[in-house]
């Protein structure tokens, strides 16, 4: 009876160890940049941004900007945003990973008008396209230029911050 319990024992550790190396291999066959990673629980594929899932994209965005106004019409997005302080170079950055998300981490958007207020004015407005990054599909210079050098070289920006 002892040896049965073994056999059954190991039998099941044997098995529960095969299939955590199998749910390995997905993430093996992909590379991932320089820090990034491969998501454990998900999938990899690009998302559909709808205007059920509007709110779940928004909630992952970067602090020291504050929506003000959302939309999403056939494949143009439009966001306005209120500069909730810190320095300049952080708004950038936030609008750089707003876009990017946007138009690199899904696959019905084609563009993203994005504007970033200040107290009483608009401090920035930048219009993106899908065609805009024809040059960088995935946005991987960015790492290389400062978040505002990228964003005046790939789109058009209007306002006292885009000049």
């Amino acid at each position: 009876m002892n040896g049965l319990a073994r056999r059954l024992f190991a039998s099941v550790f044997v098995s529960l160890m095969a299939a955590a190396l199998l749910s390995l291999l997905p993430a093996l066959g992909e590379k991932a940049g320089e820090g990034e990673g491969v998501p454990a629980f998900g999938p990899t594929k690009q998302k559909v941004l709808t205007e059920e899932t509007l709110a779940d994209f928004l909630s992952g965005q970067p602090e020291g900007l504050r929506v003000i106004h959302a939309d999403l019409e056939r494949g143009d997005l439009r966001l306005r945003l209120k500069r909730a302080g810190g320095p300049r170079e952080s708004v950038y950055q936030g609008t750089l990973h707003m876009i990017r998300g946007a138009l690199v981490h899904t696959s019905n958007v084609e563009s993203v008008t994005l504007s970033v207020l200040g107290a009483d004015q608009p401090l920035l407005t930048v219009y993106a396209t899908r065609s805009d990054l024809a040059a960088d599909p995935e946005m991987k210079r960015m790492k290389e230029l400062t978040a505002k050098e990228y964003l005046r070289q790939m789109f058009r920006l209007k306002g006292p911050w885009g000049e």
